[in-house]
């Protein structure tokens, strides 16, 4: 009879440095595309072998930008739970830049291959080289900001305790009834009636 063993959660994590491989390459995969529209401008037909790049283009700018606002938004909420979350360490700029615009020219490479079923020539690849590095760049800056961040914020929000919904009044408390106490013969000054004031 053969046994199952059940795996434990951390047993189904990635290690930390292909978990940030994937992440890497993923985004690189989205930002190619960004700079294969530099590349070619704005006039990118989209007809014939770019008949896809208008969806493309539009799934990648709402994919980046989902990524975003959620780190940003986790980084919020960890920032007005705890006033004073340090920075972490971030990762590398230059490791970031040259591994981000490897993997995208790549991907350019790829992509203008396969649309002209030939290699690209020297100038289509010169055009995704100098289109590539921009996006390269700026998505390195904005990953290394995040990566300072976005690591302390997750992991105090991991500790948080968890939000407890406050408890109702017990029902003697309710209804209770509150008496007005005055010195006598005066009128106390609200009245608690429905109605005009008199």
């Amino acid at each position: 009879m053969l046994a199952v063993r059940m795996l434990e959660p951390t047993q189904l994590r990635l290690p930390r440095r292909w978990t940030v491989a994937l992440l890497v390459t993923g985004l690189a995969v989205l930002l190619a595309q960004l700079g294969h529209l530099l590349a070619y401008g704005w006039q990118v037909p989209a007809t014939g072998s770019h008949s896809y790049y208008p969806a493309a283009i539009h799934l990648v700018g709402g994919s980046l930008a989902a990524l975003l606002l959620v780190s940003l938004t986790v980084i919020a909420l960890a920032r007005l739970q705890y006033r004073g979350i340090a920075h972490g360490p971030g990762w590398s700029l230059p490791l970031l830049f040259s591994t981000l615009l490897l993997l995208q020219v790549s991907v350019f490479v790829v992509q203008e291959t396969l649309e002209a079923g030939a290699l690209p020539g020297s100038r289509a690849l010169a055009a995704g080289l100098l289109a590539q590095q921009p996006v390269a760049l700026a998505a390195a800056l904005v990953m290394r900001w995040l990566s300072r961040r976005l690591g302390p914020a997750l992991a105090a929000l991991g500790t948080a305790t968890p939000f407890r919904a406050p408890q109702p009044l017990p029902g003697w408390l309710l209804a209770a009834e509150t008496q007005v106490v005055g010195l006598p013969g005066c009128r106390p000054a609200a009245s608690f009636s429905r109605g005009p004031p008199v």
